[in-house]
């Protein structure tokens, strides 16, 4: 109880502090609980909010309502590793496998390996954006430009003034295959045919025996009108 007035209690800054919690409310044997909820936010991570340079966590899903917590060793703030192994399976961001509608990440290169895992934030699971411009040059999928046999993408519209990035799966990454074939008729570029002011491209060799497809950045792209409409 006393713990916990204390915690009431206004800094002189008007600001109050988990700093001044008596040290019994420490949970030296509870680990982190991920994400949890203080002052109405969720963290999906420790933080230093009310504690500048010693981050800590919740040893509860929600402190407001239960304040347990702990300071984190270097440890327990690891970031997602991308890619990671799960059950043999490499994945190059977070997934809901095994946790429906809790997407997380390992911690390590390899989860059967070392199993050390958290849930992840929306943040923490950045999808490709396209285009994205790396090294002054516009790119409408993945790459393996500076990085051979591993494609990669840009998770910001420009890499050059905002290095953000992952791997790609070849799930995720089909190119433009040119020329292709739709309807009997090859394309060397991408083409509006059956699809007005949105161009497109196969991303197989042949759509007719294989339809995927993908739409076309108009960026600095020529492509072919349907001449039809």
């Amino acid at each position: 109880r006393g713990a916990w007035e204390s915690y009431q209690k206004k800094s002189t800054r008007g600001v109050s502090s988990v700093l001044i919690l008596s040290s019994f409310m420490i949970s030296a044997t509870h680990s982190c609980v991920f994400p949890f909820i203080y002052r109405g936010k969720s963290y999906d991570s420790c933080t230093e909010v009310d504690s500048p340079n010693r981050p800590w966590c919740a040893t509860t899903a929600n402190y407001d309502k239960s304040p347990q917590w702990k300071y984190c060793s270097t440890k327990a703030t690891h970031s997602c590793v991308f890619p990671f192994i799960y059950r043999g399976k490499s994945y190059d961001s977070c997934t809901e496998v095994d946790s429906p509608n809790r997407p997380w990440c390992a911690t390590t290169a390899n989860y059967d390996k070392s199993p050390q895992w958290k849930y992840c934030s929306t943040k923490a699971t950045p999808s490709c954006v396209f285009p994205f411009i790396y090294h002054g040059k516009s790119y409408d999928s993945c790459t393996e430009v500076d990085s051979p046999n591993r494609p990669w993408c840009a998770t910001t519209a420009n890499y050059d003034k905002s290095p953000q990035w992952k791997y790609c799966s070849t799930k995720a990454t089909p190119s433009c295959v040119f020329p292709f074939i739709y309807r009997g008729k090859s394309y060397d570029s991408c083409t509006e045919v059956d699809s007005p002011n949105r161009p497109w491209c196969a991303t197989t060799a042949n759509y007719d025996k294989s339809p995927k497809w993908k739409y076309c950045s108009t960026k600095g792209l020529t492509f072919m009108r349907s001449d039809f409409y």
